[in-house]
């Protein structure tokens, strides 16, 4: 095998022979059914037939900015896309040379198609996951005539350890814009529009486009879709201190400077930096460089944003909760507010607002629910809608209720609970799940061509009225909170969770913590409200560990 740096991007691909001129004009070994050769891009590629999808494929250390890998004197047989980045996930996993670009076509795909172009940045917590196929199957996606390309980026210290005054920091995040890059330069030569690429994430992945949303400068998509996931949400925090780490890594001198820690970073083994920071968690941060403290302000007139959540996105929290009687609510509502002391009066107004007016079992779990979901999905949605729309993005909105034997985490973890909770709509948007229920391939069929029109359009419901998608879907606006709900039907509605929604300056008001990058976010001005930190539900019992899951 061909020694390769830690730090370069490399991509490869499954499919039919390419012939490809890319400003990066590296070699690479093509296989396909009849045995002949191409050459292709970034980095190289291998490419072999494979029931009529492709997959383009790729590498990096905690310190270090990704690369374009420069040239290769050689062929690189580049087939494998099981690599995912050091993590640790029931145990440890990963290979520090893990960065990959996975690029799928339809089978007719040429250069000079214009195809549009979905990028998907993973979920994870910013600590797991990658964007292998067995994890993002592309079948329902790319019928739909679009391109769809993954991303595996740094995780955990390697991708969230931020050194101040330093630019090593969100690494992570830098790994997706280099990938970015490559597709603006060269997705064109794998029948992609340079000019029609949709930047669109799950959870972290989402947070992620979010970020890269607010510091868009230079114009590497034109299209955004949120799923489950916010830059408003708190999940961005200050850089921590390094020193913190220190110990963990080695080293025990009181005072450690800058460069000493890099330089033991650079010698420590991988499997024993993960485990020794398996305890922590890794978030983006704010730099001052790549994350500045207040986002830069900017027209979006030419923006079109899809974002949306899950009806019951808390709900996979709690499916080791045997029972929600043992709950002191009053007590956990307390402490779910940093700094600050909550009275009876305003215990009484959430409680109110989430109809539980006796704490009867099942009254008990859905408030529960419903308010980690507000906090932490539901509240950070709207702040930022209403952020984009005073910026003058068009925005889409939906929710997603259905529940059925494609919803991914439910079956996953053996929920039973009614609702859709957070990750359930993956099933229906990547081929992950096995069920061929009528009810659940219409949905498929609805999601994956509300997406796709997306991409292709810029609005998932384009003229002429079709009986394939029996709604017409507006953009929302301040006035209407007009938004699709998902489910059996397909239904405009306006909203949602009015009654709750009302209690978002309720719950704002009594945190002090002002470290979250959700504070930076400009008022939009729509109505007055204190700095947003859904981190307050940190502390709750037992919610205090659902922000790493997120």
């Amino acid at each position: 095998p061909v020694n390769k740096p830690t730090d370069h991007l490399m991509v490869s691909n499954r499919r039919r022979p390419w012939t490809l001129e890319t400003p990066e004009a590296l070699h690479v070994v093509g296989e396909s059914g009849n045995g002949k050769f191409g050459k292709g891009g970034i980095g190289p590629l291998v490419t072999s037939f494979t029931q009529r999808k492709c997959c383009f494929t790729s590498v990096s250390c905690s310190t270090k900015d990704a690369r374009p890998y420069p040239h290769f004197d050689q062929p690189y047989a580049a087939t494998d896309d099981s690599v995912i980045c050091p993590q640790y996930s029931n145990g440890i996993k990963g290979s520090i040379q893990c960065l990959r670009v996975n690029v799928y076509t339809p089978q007719n795909a040429l250069p000079g198609q214009d195809l549009p172009t979905m990028v998907f940045l993973h979920g994870g917590g910013f600590y797991e996951g990658s964007g292998s196929l067995k994890d993002w199957a592309p079948n329902f996606l790319i019928k739909h005539n679009v391109i769809l390309v993954t991303v595996n980026y740094r995780l955990g210290p390697y991708g969230n350890l931020c050194i101040p005054n330093t630019k090593y920091n969100n690494q992570g995040l830098k790994d997706q814009v280099l990938a970015l890059k490559w597709g603006k330069r060269n997705i064109g030569k794998f029948g992609g529009d340079v000019n029609n690429i949709v930047l669109f994430g799950h959870s972290a992945g989402s947070v992620s486009a979010d970020i890269h949303l607010l510091y868009n400068r230079e114009n590497l998509f034109n299209k955004v879709i949120l799923q489950s996931g916010q830059a408003a949400s708190p999940l961005i925090t200050d850089a921590t201190p390094y020193e913190t780490y220190a110990k963990d890594i080695g080293m025990s001198d009181e005072n450690i400077d800058i460069d000493r820690f890099i330089e033991k970073l650079a010698s420590i083994n991988v499997n024993t930096f993960i485990n020794n920071t398996k305890h922590y968690i890794f978030r983006p941060c704010i730099d001052g460089d790549f994350i500045t403290s207040v986002p830069p302000t900017k027209n979006m007139q030419n923006i079109q944003i899809m974002v949306g959540d899950t009806d019951k996105e808390t709900l996979f929290f709690y499916r080791d909760v045997t029972s929600f009687q043992s709950f002191d609510l009053s007590t956990d509502l307390r402490q779910a507010f940093t700094d600050s002391v909550v009275n009876v009066k305003n215990i009484d107004e959430i409680k109110e607002r989430y109809g539980l007016k006796q704490e009867n079992e099942d009254r008990l779990k859905d408030l529960t629910i419903d308010f980690g979901s507000d906090l932490l999905f539901n509240f950070p949605t709207v702040r930022s809608i209403r952020y984009y729309l005073q910026s003058n993005a068009t925005v889409y909105r939906y929710v997603f209720k259905y529940d059925g034997d494609r919803n991914f985490v439910k079956r996953r973890d053996h929920l039973t609970w009614p609702g859709a909770t957070h990750g359930d709509e993956l099933g229906y948007l990547f081929d992950i799940m096995s069920s061929n229920k009528i009810t659940d391939l219409h949905v498929v069929d609805w999601i994956c061509l509300l997406w796709t029109n997306f991409a292709k359009f810029g609005n998932p419901t384009p003229p002429p009225w079709s009986p394939e998608l029996p709604v017409t879907w507006l953009p929302t606006t301040a006035a209407t909170a007009r938004y699709l709900q998902i489910d059996r039907e397909l239904i405009i509605l306006h909203g949602p969770y009015t009654a709750r929604m009302a209690l978002r300056t309720t719950t704002e008001k009594f945190s002090k913590n002002r470290k979250h990058f959700s504070n930076t976010l400009p008022n939009p001005g729509i109505e007055p409200e204190t700095p947003y930190t859904a981190v307050v539900l940190a502390t709750t019992r037992p919610m205090r560990q659902i922000i790493k899951i997120l």
